[in-house]
């Protein structure tokens, strides 16, 4: 594992490009998938069940989708020779998840405000660049902030729906096994609700003008979709 202050030689891009997990992805267009690929490409937790292979990818898995998550990551063979995977360096169980790889880079986590509220707590990212602040208990922040540091000037949400607990592979059997089929399934709730990670809008919208714009960039949503809409900026990706 190396530390995470060594990541940035692999920017390739001053636009890069975020891939939730929601059910919009499935709306991405050939056209657009084209022009996401020339981007630096980053997702989180279970993107692996799709076969748009990420550059950057955060890692971060529960008891209840350990073994799914590992299971499908042997089955992908080198799909992820390239891709740049992010980790707690604390969870070593990770290293075992992952198996062996060139590219992973681990952080610390310094955890604040934890409860779930749409707030935004606003604060200053700690000055030691192997340290990444998790804030209102999403590990999505962390990886805010890692855009923050990457200098990027244009970063697009993609599939960062929100609005329902949805996701690519709900009721899709071409995405093979999965954990699960919605954000609600442990819970026993009504998908149509609002996903657990709603309560970041107005902190995702803050980081964007509070901090990215101090790097001289900004969040960015290619679909209307999400709750992120209008709040952040629409653009049509097929023209950066």
């Amino acid at each position: 594992m190396q530390s995470i202050k060594d990541i940035f030689k692999h920017k390739g891009s001053d636009i890069a490009v975020f891939l939730g997990s929601g059910e919009s992805i499935n709306n991405i267009t050939e056209a657009q998938w084209e022009k996401i690929s020339t981007f630096d490409t980053w997702t989180t937790n279970n993107w692996l069940y799709h076969p748009f292979t990420p550059k950057f990818y955060h890692v971060e898995v529960k008891k209840y989708n350990r073994e799914i998550w590992k299971k499908r990551r042997i089955e992908s063979g080198d799909r992820f020779k390239e891709t740049i995977f992010i980790i707690n360096r604390d969870r070593k169980y990770l290293l075992d998840v992952i198996g062996e790889h060139e590219y992973i880079y681990g952080y610390k986590m310094h955890k604040i405000n934890s409860k779930k509220k749409d707030i935004v707590p606003k604060y200053r990212p700690k000055k030691n660049p192997e340290i990444l602040t998790c804030n209102l208990n999403a590990s999505l922040t962390m990886i805010l902030e890692l855009f923050w540091r990457f200098e990027y000037k244009k970063v697009v949400f993609f599939g960062t729906d929100m609005n329902n607990s949805k996701y690519f592979w709900t009721g899709r059997k071409e995405f093979g096994e999965t954990h699960c089929q919605t954000n609600k399934d442990h819970e026993g709730k009504d998908p149509e609700l609002p996903h657990g990670t709603a309560h970041l809008k107005n902190f995702i919208v803050w980081f964007s003008q509070k901090r990215m714009k101090k790097v001289g960039g900004e969040f960015c949503v290619g679909y209307t979709d999400t709750l992120l809409y209008p709040d952040l900026n629409l653009v049509n990706i097929e023209e950066l």
